[in-house]
């Protein structure tokens, strides 16, 4: 039983972290919008 436990814990903790790593970065989107066409520019050698 313990073991089922110390394994939710960890898969519970995994998304968790998972969880607050997508929405600090999807926070910053108000910060950084401008440049999402940044990779298209950069592909052809624009500045």
């Amino acid at each position: 039983m313990k073991k089922i436990n110390l394994r939710l814990f960890r898969n519970l903790m995994f998304v968790f972290l998972i969880a607050l790593g997508l929405i600090r970065i999807s926070l910053t989107y108000n910060v950084f919008w401008q440049a999402y066409d940044e990779p298209a520019h950069i592909a052809a050698g624009m500045e």
